[in-house]
């Protein structure tokens, strides 16, 4: 019964909580938005990146949704024209920014899954140890160059780096095991360890 003072005290405050959370989604949207003046790649990049902030349960987010949206469509579109300029280097780092739910079209889908897989494989591994996580990336890395179809422009491409990637890892494997029959710290273990580095 909201007659009760504690009932209506207990639902005043969530009110009041409420109204102060779509105050401050409110502002926020707009801050974003007003920093995406001039709607170049970048601003949009960021300003995508700023909208996930926004709370979900307010009805600022519906209009951040509606940015997201708009915005990442751009990004694509300008990604998909920098790949057509023969700037895939461009294409990868724009695409990089678009939520993945976003993302549609057979090519633009391939440059998505191409710009995941040389993102995990971006930072090398050490070439002296080595962690289950470096195996993972590499083996995700595979995984996802290999859902790039054949008509894809990023096929041969994906083909080329997937071997390399499979070396990388086979040595990675290596290592791994090396470094585990060495922390043994058992003599012939250690002489094992060493011819299954090299």
């Amino acid at each position: 019964n909201l007659s009760q003072p504690y009932w209506s005290e207990t639902r005043s405050t969530e009110l009041s909580l409420q109204v102060l959370r779509e105050k401050e989604a409110r502002q926020q949207l707009n801050q974003i938005q007003a920093a995406v003046t001039a709607n170049t790649p970048d601003q949009l990049a960021i300003a995508i990146a700023q909208l996930q902030t926004i709370t979900p349960q307010t009805f600022a987010w519906e209009d951040a949704r509606s940015l997201r949206t708009e915005w990442g469509q751009r990004l694509v579109t300008e990604s998909m024209a920098a790949l057509e300029r023969g700037d895939q280097q461009r294409a990868v780092a724009l695409i990089e920014n678009v939520p993945a739910d976003l993302v549609s079209g057979t090519d633009a889908v391939a440059l998505m899954n191409f710009s995941h897989a040389l993102r995990l494989t971006r930072d090398e591994p050490s070439p002296w140890q080595t962690t289950p996580a470096d195996l993972w990336r590499y083996a995700e890395a595979i995984a996802a160059a290999r859902t790039i179809p054949p008509d894809s422009q990023f096929y041969d491409q994906a083909q080329g780096t997937i071997a390399l990637w499979e070396a990388t890892l086979e040595d990675l494997n290596q290592l791994q095991v090396a470094q585990w029959v060495a922390n043994l710290g058992y003599r012939p273990a250690l002489e094992t360890a060493v011819t299954q580095a090299m």
